[in-house]
């Protein structure tokens, strides 16, 4: 079986999930300082502006699949910098450090995505809905302080002959 290890974690992805996690990165709780600590010194830069905004860190690391560049983001909404979302794509952003101390724990995250078929199964037998070619989504409620959260997780992939092309991941709550 090919382990998708961003999306076992959520295995039922329901009402009382575990947190969505990536290469010991968790979505919506680790902040991009807390990246920089686990896998080494990065450039921080920003894009975007005011619901656009988005602050990327990135490393390039080995892969199966040669290597790829691998985006921690946060945006505007999360305050304290909290990883929201990754991108995986194959290397060549110059602002990318090298990845110097768990390089193999993120090295077998990305791995995790190189098999189209698996991907696809496991993104449906975990009740994702087809957006569109190459888009998925799934959105539950669930208590939060008090309250009635949406939890939604999106997830879009491109292979191309086999290769993972490119593969992005969200997680997002709103009350």
């Amino acid at each position: 079986m090919v382990m998708l290890p961003v999306l076992l974690l959520a295995a039922a992805l329901g009402p009382g999930a575990p947190p969505l996690e990536f290469a010991g990165v968790v979505f919506n709780e680790t902040s991009l300082n807390a990246v920089v600590e686990r896998f080494g010194q990065a450039t921080r830069w920003q894009t975007g502006d005011a619901g656009e905004s988005e602050t990327k860190v990135c490393y390039v690391v080995q892969t199966r699949m040669g290597p790829r560049d691998v985006y921690f983001i946060s945006g505007e909404l999360w305050v304290g910098e909290i990883v929201y979302g990754v991108r995986i794509t194959p290397a060549g952003d110059r602002r990318c450090a090298a990845a110097r101390r768990n390089r193999a724990a993120l090295g077998a995250a990305i791995n995790g995505f190189a098999n189209e078929t698996a991907v696809k199964r496991r993104l449906k037998s975990l009740g994702f809905a087809k957006e569109k070619p190459g888009q998925w989504w799934r959105c539950f409620q669930e208590p939060l302080h008090g309250e009635t959260s949406d939890r939604c997780f999106s997830v879009s992939a491109t292979w191309r002959q086999g290769a993972l092309i490119r593969f992005e991941l969200w997680e997002t709550e709103t009350n």
